[in-house]
């Protein structure tokens, strides 16, 4: 199985030893021997250090090293040279400025994502029973979705997906079955309470594994046709990961508190108001996260996203077919 490693012990050290990687800790005690093929992706906090040797095996093969703050935000990837494919990037280019291209995808995108959320609601419905409000936006979002395929401008569309985000996020809270956190909205930086960091450590996540995706085949993942282009923003994986925001982070995040594993002392709050995991945490984090990607096969059904996109980039399929969640 294709395995992410994540490290986030302060003052541990990631080491080469023939073709696997030792993780060591300050006091260059073993913590983890994982061989460097089973590797997609390597995931480390700041304060974690990585040897030349153990860079050079990652990058030969093609693994990327992602460094995260403790609040999630992402520093930066050292990754392989990009893919040279040439030919791919003029395609992408081309459609992105095909206004016609770009609405349909969006729309495609949108309505999938609309959907998507609507099934959280309803597995929701289907686990703790009759529910009015909540009942009523799952209604509401299978209208909004509806309405979505069929909007005939860019700002029409955001328009209904922004609709769409506020009914779904005035019931999510009520979804949650711990009393210890007050949840009133989705507030992303920065996260006011343990919900939204949580949500917001799960996006970035999600973000990053589409993005690297998105540039190990030779897409560029900063152009794309839903979110608009900006300064260090992967706009196409931004894109990709909307359908997957509902079915993967959002049920991970809630599943996680209601058995709770996740806890209060697992979070800190700081003067200045943000929330966010403490470090020793984050271990946990982690290692539910991959649980939890591996269990609905979110992994193979990233891999297709992007290849479908590529597809379509190069005229290979008329359509993208984001991927759809059903709660039954």
């Amino acid at each position: 199985m294709d395995t992410v490693l994540y490290v986030t012990r302060e003052g541990a050290v990631i080491r080469r030893r023939s073709e696997s990687l030792l993780v060591m800790d300050a006091e260059d005690k073993l913590l983890m021997e994982v061989e460097s093929r089973r590797l997609v992706c390597v995931c480390v906090l700041s304060s974690v250090q990585i040897t030349t040797q153990a860079l050079v095996e990652l990058l030969t093969r093609k693994v990327p090293v992602s460094i995260f703050t403790q609040s999630g935000e992402l520093l930066g990837v050292l990754g392989p040279v990009p893919s040279g494919n040439g030919a791919l990037r003029l395609a992408q280019y081309e459609k992105e400025r095909d206004p016609v291209f770009a609405l349909e995808r969006a729309r495609e995108v949108v309505t999938a994502k609309i959907h998507n959320q609507g099934q959280v609601l309803r597995e929701y419905l289907y686990e703790r029973g009759r529910d009015e409000r909540v009942h009523e936006v799952a209604r509401e979002l299978d209208r909004l979705a509806t309405e979505s395929g069929a909007a005939d401008t860019m700002p029409r569309l955001r328009g209904l997906e922004g609709a769409a985000a506020r009914k779904y996020w005035s019931v999510f809270g009520r979804l949650l079955r711990v009393d210890w956190v007050c949840f009133t909205g989705r507030v992303a930086r920065p996260a006011t309470d343990p919900v939204n960091a949580a949500l917001s450590f799960g996006y970035s996540l999600l973000t990053h594994r589409l993005s690297s995706l998105c540039g190990a085949i030779g897409l560029d993942p900063y152009v794309g046709f839903l979110h608009e282009m900006a300064p260090n923003r992967p706009s196409l994986a931004l894109d990709l990961i909307e359908p997957f925001r509902a079915p993967v982070v959002d049920r991970f995040v809630l599943s996680r508190f209601n058995r709770r594993i996740f806890r209060p002392e697992h979070f800190v709050r700081l003067d200045g108001g943000e929330t966010r995991f403490r470090r020793e945490s984050l271990e946990i984090f982690f290692r539910e996260w991959e649980v939890a990607l591996h269990r609905i096969q979110a992994p193979r059904h990233f891999q297709a996203q992007v290849e479908a996109m590529r597809s379509l980039f190069l005229g290979n399929r008329s359509k993208l077919f984001p991927w759809r969640w059903s709660a039954r």
